[in-house]
C-alpha cells in the first residue's frame, strides 16, 4: 500500500478519536416534556442557540406556556444566564439607541478635535517662536555679514591707501637717498679740493715768507735786487696764493652748500624710510583688523546658522505636527459628520413614526 495514503488514514483515525474523546455532554433538565427543545450541545452555533431558546421563551409552545410552572421558571432563568438573553427591541428602542450611539461618536469626536485643536495651538505658537528666533538669527547674521563685508570693503581701502603709501615713501626714499649720495660726493670733492687748494696756498705762504725775509735782506745788501727780482716774484707768490686762497673759498662755500643739501635730503630720506615703515605697519594693521573682524563676524555666523538650522528643523517638525493635526480634525469632522447624519436620520423616523402612530390613533378614535 502506498506510504502517503497509510500516513493520510492513520492521521484520519487520530482525528476522529480526538473528536470522540473530547466531545462535550449534552445538558438534560426534568422536564422532558421540553427535552427535544433544550437538550443539545453547548457549543451549537449562535443562531441555533437563539432559535430554540426564542422556540422555548416564546408565548405558546408544543406543550403550552413554558413559564406557566416553577419547573418551566427554571429552565428560562437557567437560559437567560446561560445565553444572556434580551427581549427585542422595539423600533422606537432600536432609534433611540441609534441616537444615542450617535450622540456618543459625536461627543468622542468633538473631544478628539478639541484635542487635537489644543495640540495643534501648542504647535502652531512654537512654529512661531521658532521663526521668530530664525528671523532674530537672520538678522545678526546680517549684521554679522555686513560687518564682515565692510571690515573687507575698509581693509582693501587701507590695504591700498598703505601700499600706495609705501610706493610713495619709497621712491622719496629712492630720490633722496640718490641725491645725498650726489651731495655727499659733492661735499667729498669739494671738501678735497678746499684741502688741496689750502696746502697750496700753505706752500705759498711758506714761499712767500722766504721771499718777504729775503727782500727784507737784500733790500740792504742789494735793493736792485730785491727791488726788480725778489718782489715780482714774491708778488706772484701772493697773486697766486690769493687765486688759490678764492678757488678753496669757491670749493668751500659749494661744500657747504652740498653739505646742506646733503642733509636735508637725509633728512628727507630718514623721513621716507620712517613713512615706509608706517605704511607697512598700515597694513600689517588693517590686515590683523581685518582678520580679527572676519574671524569674530564668521563666529557669529556659524553660530546663527546653527540656530537656523536647529530652529528650522523645530518648526518643520511643528509644521508636520499641525498636518497631523489637521487630519485628524479633518478625518473627526468627517466621522461626526456621519454621525450626524445618522442621528438626524434616526430623528425623522422617530418623526416618522410618532406622526404616524397619532394617525392612526387619530383614525381609530375618529367616529365612522
Amino acid at each position: 500500500m502506498n506510504i502517503k495514503l497509510i500516513a493520510i488514514i492513520t492521521l484520519f483515525i487520530l482525528i476522529s478519536l480526538f473528536i470522540l474523546f473530547n466531545k462535550q455532554s449534552k445538558e438534560h433538565f426534568q422536564n422532558n416534556d421540553y427535552a427535544p427543545f433544550i437538550s443539545y450541545d453547548t457549543e451549537l452555533s449562535g443562531g441555533i442557540q437563539n432559535i430554540e431558546y426564542k422556540y422555548i421563551k416564546g408565548a405558546t409552545g408544543p406543550k403550552g406556556d413554558p413559564g406557566s410552572n416553577a419547573g418551566d421558571q427554571n429552565i428560562l432563568n437557567y437560559l437567560d444566564e446561560i445565553y444572556n438573553y434580551q427581549e427585542p427591541l422595539t423600533e422606537s428602542q432600536k432609534l433611540e439607541n441609534i441616537i444615542k450611539a450617535q450622540n456618543a461618536i459625536i461627543e468622542k469626536q468633538n473631544e478628539i478635535i478639541d484635542a487635537a485643536n489644543a495640540r495643534k495651538t501648542v504647535s502652531i505658537n512654537e512654529k512661531y517662536v521658532s521663526q521668530t528666533k530664525i528671523n532674530e538669527a537672520n538678522a545678526i547674521k546680517q549684521t554679522a555679514e555686513t560687518a564682515r563685508a565692510l571690515a573687507l570693503e575698509v581693509f582693501e581701502a587701507a590695504s591700498q591707501a598703505a601700499e600706495q603709501a609705501w610706493k610713495t615713501a619709497n621712491d622719496e626714499w629712492n630720490r633722496a637717498n640718490n641725491a645725498y649720495k650726489v651731495n655727499h660726493s659733492y661735499v667729498q670733492h669739494y671738501k678735497g679740493s678746499v684741502i688741496i687748494y689750502q696746502g697750496l696756498m700753505n706752500a705759498l705762504a711758506s714761499e712767500i715768507a722766504k721771499l718777504t725775509s729775503q727782500i727784507e735782506w737784500m733790500s740792504v745788501v742789494n735793493p736792485p735786487i730785491a727791488q726788480y727780482q725778489l718782489k715780482p716774484k714774491r708778488d706772484k707768490k701772493q697773486a697766486e696764493k690769493n687765486s688759490h686762497e678764492s678757488s678753496r673759498n669757491t670749493h668751500q662755500g659749494d661744500a657747504n652748500r652740498y653739505q646742506n643739501e646733503r642733509d636735508k635730503e637725509g633728512a628727507l630720506r630718514t623721513k621716507a624710510a620712517a613713512d615706509r615703515t608706517k605704511a607697512i605697519e598700515d597694513k600689517n594693521k588693517a590686515t590683523t583688523d581685518k582678520d580679527g573682524i572676519v574671524i569674530i563676524q564668521n563666529g557669529i555666523i556659524d553660530e546663527q546658522n546653527v540656530i537656523i538650522e536647529t530652529q528650522t528643523i523645530i518648526m518643520n517638525n511643528y509644521e508636520a505636527n499641525i498636518a497631523t493635526e489637521d487630519e485628524i480634525i479633518a478625518t473627526a469632522e468627517g466621522i461626526k459628520k456621519t454621525a450626524e447624519e445618522e442621528k438626524q436620520a434616526a430623528i425623522d423616523l422617530q418623526k416618522a413614526a410618532a406622526e404616524l402612530a397619532a394617525e392612526l390613533i387619530s383614525d381609530q378614535v375618529t367616529p365612522t
